[in-house]
């Protein structure tokens, strides 16, 4: 075994002096004193979703948007943009 395994089988050997019961409810009132969060207010949640709503509809029309490709041009159409009714009139 190396130096580290018995060091760690050494402090699993040991006894605890301390009760610790009560240690992860006096970690988080710690953690809550240090951060003050407060809870947000109905109006400004519901401004965040909705603001978060339309950012992602207006990057999904633009996704779509660029997406979109120009149509083929058709042999037989009538109105064929490069037809030459269409590129020599006047």
């Amino acid at each position: 075994m190396k130096d580290l395994d018995h060091r760690l089988a050494a402090l699993g050997w040991t006894e605890i002096d301390h009760d610790l019961s009560a240690l992860e409810s006096a970690v988080w009132s710690r953690v809550d004193a240090r951060a003050g969060l407060q809870p947000l207010s109905n109006r400004v949640a519901v401004a965040m979703c909705a603001t978060v709503a339309m950012l992602a509809s207006g990057a999904g029309a633009a996704a779509a948007a660029a997406a979109r490709t120009a149509p083929e041009p058709e042999i037989f159409a009538i109105h064929a943009p490069l037809a030459p009714s269409t590129v020599l009139s006047d």
